[in-house]
């Protein structure tokens, strides 16, 4: 549907020299999540996207959030298309001002969100594993830096975008996992040694020609590289809930994303670092301000609920172990929850 761009990206476009008045032939809102407001703009000879970062976020709890976290998307993009090129959209250009951030529009035909092809049951183990080896090189190439942790710390801005409204909110509907999670506060501080993306989600990755894109990195910050790997194997742990059918296919891709990323890290400092967050992150995203949008099956999330909390519970170092336990337990679930 065509609309009309918001006078403020409109303004940000001509000022940025992206196109002149009138050079708009149409504009579509896209879809952009909970926390942007997201456009493609056709002009004669390319498309384009533009992004606005919200200072409320469309969620049901309060959330607010400093739009100056575009400002760390535009530098993350820039940094990525450095250390590995093709890795993220072409950045066109940032408003500061205004709070709009430019970027070359990724073609549906030839590029696809992973997260569609995991909900379709599109399921492929190379492209998992491609993902991880990714996020790894990511990892490493920006690791140890001076330079980078001077431009990425920003810990008011991550805890305010994911440490407390993840932990702490959903510390305050389980008061009695409160010492793990907000344990991970600390966790992700001592442990901070690279760029993270922060919300490194199936919905943020498109699959292209090339390989893998990353999208959307608001929340980059400069912490630890396992809460990147833990939020991704969250998500495949989650689809198994929302689409049963698909659950083998999770299991292999949980598995080949994993594998894909030890193969470039060390294993033996990693696994309990991932083992802790994990089904905290699995936990907060029914009870922390983020709740994912896909289950919406009682059943479905009562018994995503106790797993996670059990998980915490027993101190199993390993998470393979545990997704097996949780993948081998979906056939007995409710199929509302793959409607």
């Amino acid at each position: 549907m065509t609309q009309n761009l918001p006078p403020e990206i409109s303004k940000a476009c001509i000022e940025l020299g992206l196109a002149r008045p009138g050079d708009v032939r149409t504009a579509q809102p896209l879809g952009g999540g909970v926390s942007c407001d997201i456009w493609r703009i056709d002009l004669a000879d390319r498309s384009i996207c533009a992004k606005r970062a919200l200072a409320k976020l469309r969620v049901d709890a309060n959330w607010s959030a400093p739009t100056r976290r575009i400002e760390k998307e535009a530098a993350f993009n820039q940094i990525m298309a450095e250390l590995i090129p093709g890795s993220v959209p072409a950045c066109l250009g940032l408003h500061k001002e205004l709070g709009v951030l430019f970027s070359a529009f990724l073609d549906p035909e030839n590029y696809q969100l992973w997260k569609d092809r995991l909900r379709d049951g599109r399921i492929v183990a190379h492209v998992a594993s491609d993902v991880g080896k990714l996020l790894a090189d990511m990892h490493q190439r920006s690791a140890n830096s001076l330079a980078l942790k001077k431009q990425f710390q920003d810990r008011e801005l991550f805890r305010t975008l994911r440490l407390d409204p993840y932990f702490a909110h959903t510390a305050t509907a389980h008061p009695d996992l409160s010492g793990h999670l907000h344990g991970l506060f600390d966790l992700f501080e001592t442990h901070a040694q690279c760029v993270t993306h922060g919300d490194f989600s199936p919905k943020n990755i498109m699959i292209g020609p090339e390989g893998p894109v990353i999208l959307d990195a608001e929340c980059a910050n400069y912490g630890d590289p396992v809460f990147d790997v833990a939020f991704c194997l969250n998500h495949l742990l989650l689809k198994a809930a929302w689409r049963p059918r698909h659950a083998e296919g999770y299991a292999a891709d949980f598995e080949a994303f994993l594998s894909g990323y030890l193969t470039r890290m060390d294993s033996a400092e990693l696994i309990p670092r991932i083992n802790a967050y994990l089904p905290a992150l699995m936990l907060a995203r029914l009870d922390g301000k983020s709740p994912v949008e896909y289950l919406i099956s009682p059943e479905a999330t009562s018994r995503v609920r106790a797993f996670a909390r059990d998980w915490i519970k027993s101190n199993c170092p390993d998470p393979r172990s545990m997704a097996r336990v949780w993948f081998s337990r979906i056939p007995e679930q409710d199929a509302r929850s793959a409607s």
